[in-house]
C-alpha cells in the first residue's frame, strides 16, 4: 500500500490499512486484527499499537506507532509498505509482516472466532467524519485525490494476496467494492484486478 500523508480535522482520523475478520453471520464481528498506517493529527482516536493489551512484540527494528518515512508526494515519487498478516498453523497464533520483518504476534489465546480462521478480509481507506460545520468533513482519504487520476496521484493497494489454510498465497478469487459516498471517496481497479487506487478529498460541492 502507499503511504501518504492526508489532511485530516481536529480530533478525525484518516487511515489505510488492511482487515482480516471473522463474522459470525450477517454484519457481526466478533473478532478483528486490522494493520497499516494512519494520519490523526497526534491524537488518541482509540486504541492502538502497543496501548491495546494482547500483541507480542518480537522485533525491535520497528518502533510500532511511530511516523512512517518518506510519504508519497503528489505527482512525483510514490512509497510503498507491504504488511503481511498470517496465522501460524502450528501456535495458532497470529503474526505481523512489515517491509519483510517479522514485528510480532496477537497470540491465540486472545480470540474466539480468530482461534480458527478469518472468514472475510478487507483492503482500503476509511476516514472518521464529526459533520462539523453542518456538512461533510473536509479530512482526505488515500492521497486525497480520486482514483481516476491513477498512478502516483491516486493512494494504491497493489499485489493483493491471501494465505490459505494450506499456508500457500494466492490472488484473491473474488472482490467486491464497497464504498459509502462515491462523490466523497472513490475505488477504482487497476488492470486485472492486481490491486486498486482508492480515496478522495472529502467534502466539495458534490459532496456536501
Amino acid at each position: 500500500m502507499n503511504v501518504w500523508n492526508p489532511k485530516t480535522k481536529w480530533a478525525e482520523f484518516s487511515l489505510s490499512q488492511i482487515w482480516a475478520l471473522e463474522r459470525t453471520g450477517g454484519s457481526s464481528t466478533t473478532n478483528a486484527i486490522e494493520a497499516g498506517w494512519m494520519r490523526d493529527n497526534y491524537q488518541n482516536t482509540g486504541c492502538y499499537n502497543l496501548e491495546c493489551p494482547g500483541f507480542v512484540q518480537t522485533s525491535r527494528k520497528v518502533a510500532i506507532g511511530s511516523p512512517l518515512k518518506p510519504v508519497s508526494t503528489y505527482k512525483r515519487k510514490t512509497f510503498d509498505i507491504s504488511v503481511v498478516v498470517y496465522k501460524d498453523k502450528k501456535t495458532g497464533n497470529w503474526w505481523l509482516k512489515l517491509q519483510g520483518t517479522t514485528l510480532g504476534y496477537w497470540p491465540n489465546s486472545i480470540f474466539t472466532g480468530l482461534a480458527n480462521n478469518a472468514t472475510a478480509l478487507y483492503w482500503g481507506g476509511e476516514v472518521t467524519d464529526e459533520k462539523s460545520g453542518g456538512h461533510h468533513t473536509t479530512t482526505q482519504m488515500g492521497s486525497g485525490h480520486f482514483p481516476g487520476e491513477g498512478y502516483r496521484k491516486a493512494s494504491l493497494f497493489r499485489d493483493l494476496g491471501v494465505i490459505d489454510t494450506s499456508n500457500t498465497r494466492t490472488t484473491p478469487r473474488s472482490l467486491e467494492v464497497a464504498v459509502t459516498n462515491p462523490a466523497c471517496y472513490d475505488l477504482r481497479f487497476r488492470g486485472k484486478r492486481a490491486g486498486f487506487y482508492y480515496g478522495g478529498p472529502g467534502y466539495s460541492a458534490k459532496c456536501p
